[in-house]
């Protein structure tokens, strides 16, 4: 795990435990590792939003401009 902390310490992007839990597991997540965060999938289809609320953490700026890049072209505005 000292190869974790290394790549974290130079800026590389973090490594995720992703793990597939039912709604009853997803308080009790048995962790790899204290360096590496848990993010619990209950399914396949929360990936992407799991994924987007760890850029926002990791990196706000690049998050919002992606998932403003995402959402704004499917917005539409309709005339009263």
């Amino acid at each position: 795990m000292i190869y974790l902390a290394q790549a974290n310490g130079l800026g590389l992007p973090p490594t995720y435990q992703l793990t597939a839990v039912a709604a009853a597991e997803a308080e009790g997540l048995r962790r790899l590792s204290t360096l590496v965060p848990v993010l619990a999938l209950s399914r396949p289809e929360g990936l992407a939003s799991g994924l987007m609320a760890i850029l926002l953490e990791s990196h706000p700026q690049k998050g919002l401009a992606i998932l403003l890049n995402m959402v704004l072209p499917k917005l539409t505005i309709r005339a009263a």
